[in-house]
């Protein structure tokens, strides 16, 4: 279930943690980014924050994103 927190910066979720993913028997692969290598972060002049992807090691399919940055509430709706 997608989640949100609506401060500033804001918060969201969506998909499996790690630590979930694993007790399920999947084997992740986790990317951690930070918002200052991102195009659209850097259009809006406001680097702060990262996201992180969840992936299943071998196929990559994606399992989880979550983050914290500037209309970062998106992100629930495109990965989810």
């Amino acid at each position: 279930m997608p989640s949100v927190v609506f401060t500033d910066l804001q918060a969201a979720k969506v998909g499996l943690t790690e630590d979930q993913a694993r007790r399920h028997g999947c084997q992740v692969k986790a990317v951690t980014l930070a918002l200052n290598r991102l195009p659209r972060a850097l259009a809006a002049r406001d680097t702060r924050g990262r996201i992180k992807r969840v992936a299943e090691a071998r196929t990559g399919l994606l399992l989880a994103a979550m983050g914290s940055g500037k209309d970062l509430a998106l992100l629930s709706r495109c990965a989810g």
